[in-house]
């Protein structure tokens, strides 16, 4: 009977434990804002809930607003979005769909099929601890809050390209400041322009833009001086992104970053489906 009585309370301090850890631990994240993607049946929203800013804020994207779906699957109108995924059971695209349509990588997805607050318990403890919900409930209401709703998207909408770095970049990438040359070896037009723009948005401080004919020994490759310039938000993002190669060039300071992309890497994403149909 003893016996049982020890197992049993180990048992118990076993769940207590699970629970301390869950209430003060949360999912993983890039940094410290929380960052979601909604998407419903008519529209695409995303969400960035900065502490540190105290700030949220949100890109409502519906109506005849066309997205990109990367590895094939084109553009899009955002209503039709949602079935598509679902039908093709391609819902882990989404991710990289607001990455390469606003630069922005979430920390959790969800197709909005019940018409659920984006910001909800349920959702939020995705990727935030019990402890953190809590107190972003008791304070939510001195958050200030902005929302923007666009029923187009344009490359040239420079305004929108600046809101997406100064209010949904990731607060400790966009502080960090790390100088990034991206370099083109792949003979589509315009493929280097197209992931700096990108990571622009995302926070990042691209400072150059080349093609280059090295020859490489991946489809992608990322250098750096040292590869703990890699062990933070930025890092993390682009490890979430791509595969790359990852090498150390002791010529590269330690704010800097140079990123190489050839055909191979082109062809993962179907980079032509996007400049066929702009």
């Amino acid at each position: 009977m003893k016996r049982y009585r020890v197992i049993a309370l180990a048992f118990g301090l076993l769940m207590l434990l699970g629970l301390g850890v869950k209430f003060f631990s949360g999912g993983e994240r890039l940094g410290s804002d929380v960052r979601m993607l909604c998407l419903s049946d008519e529209s695409l929203e995303l969400i960035s809930l900065s502490g540190e800013r105290n700030m949220i804020n949100k890109l409502k994207v519906s109506g005849s607003a066309k997205i990109w779906i990367p590895e094939g699957l084109g553009w899009y109108e955002v209503d039709k979005v949602s079935r598509l995924l679902k039908q093709e059971k391609r819902e882990e695209l989404l991710p990289f769909m607001a990455f390469y349509n606003f630069g922005f990588w979430p920390d959790a997805y969800f197709l909005n099929e019940a018409g659920e607050d984006c910001l909800s318990t349920k959702q939020l403890s995705k990727v935030m601890s019990w402890w953190e919900i809590l107190k972003f409930k008791f304070s939510q209401d001195s958050y200030l809050v902005k929302e923007t709703e666009v029923s187009e998207l344009k490359e040239d909408d420079y305004e929108l390209r600046e809101e997406l770095r100064r209010d949904f970049s990731e607060t400790s990438i966009l502080n960090n400041k790390i100088r990034v040359g991206i370099f083109n070896q792949s003979d589509e037009p315009g493929l280097a322009v197209f992931v700096g723009d990108r990571l622009d948005w995302a926070g990042v401080d691209v400072v150059s833009i080349e093609n280059s004919e090295e020859e490489l020994l991946a489809d992608c490759v990322i250098r750096v001086g040292s590869l703990s310039t890699l062990e933070n938000g930025m890092g993390q993002m682009l490890r979430n992104l791509w595969s790359c190669r990852e090498e150390e060039k002791k010529e590269i300071l330690g704010e800097e970053m140079e990123i190489y992309l050839n055909k191979g890497w082109a062809e993962v994403i179907k980079y032509s489906s996007y400049v066929r149909s702009l």
